[in-house]
């Protein structure tokens, strides 16, 4: 699945500083499933951010992020060079199926089947190729009106026949019930009209 990759950003101080250029001392001490699945075999590499900041990242449905949510620990100073106290050497972290869930929210996402599935776009591009512009959009659309059975009609169909309902030729009586017409003037669609004990009840159109 594209642009399923977060990232997680941490924190490390020493002695109250922000530490810089720590990211080779530091991997994961520990990197467990919720169900206690040990993943730190493949825990990903520690980048630094700057400041104090480190990130790593996960993809989701590729190991270890392909079961479910992880809780982990860094060790920031796994050789002991920066002299860090225990307190800011262990970092805890979380890898959370609602994290990549928010991310997938919030960035720009387009469809990419007729099952309506969506692909993230997380750099802000959406592929242009998969998704119709407002130039080539509904009124360049050539949308037969529809007759008969709705059952029968697609979307784009069922919205003209609204569009018709209400803006071209139509009539309602207790007789003929309601009639929508085409355009053309040609009957569209028929609602029979009834009443049972005072109240009026109008049947599918057909």
């Amino acid at each position: 699945m594209a642009n399923s990759n977060i990232v997680i950003p941490f924190y490390v101080a020493a002695d109250g500083s922000p530490l810089t250029g720590a990211a080779a001392e530091m991997e994961f001490e520990s990197l467990k499933t919720l169900d206690g699945t040990d993943k730190s075999g493949s825990g990903p590499a520690i980048t630094e951010i700057g400041g104090g900041w480190y990130k790593f990242s996960a993809t989701y449905g590729t190991a270890p992020f392909d079961a479910g949510d992880l809780v982990g620990v860094i060790d920031a100073d796994k050789d002991g060079d920066n002299s860090l106290g225990n307190a800011e050497r262990y970092i805890p972290v979380e890898v959370r199926l609602d994290f990549y869930a928010m991310g997938r929210m919030t960035d720009k996402t387009v469809e990419i089947d007729s099952m309506g599935c969506l692909e993230s776009d997380t750099d802000n591009e959406i592929k242009m190729g998969a998704v119709t512009v407002a130039s080539n959009g509904w009124d360049s659309l050539a949308i037969t009106e529809p007759t008969g059975n709705p059952d029968t009609w697609t979307v784009p169909q069922k919205l003209m026949w609204l569009i018709m309902r209400f803006l071209n030729k139509h009539t309602s009586d207790n007789v003929d019930g309601i009639k929508v017409h085409k355009a053309n003037g040609t009957l569209a669609t028929t609602q029979e009209v009834s009443e049972v004990s005072g109240v009026k009840q109008v049947a599918k159109a057909e």
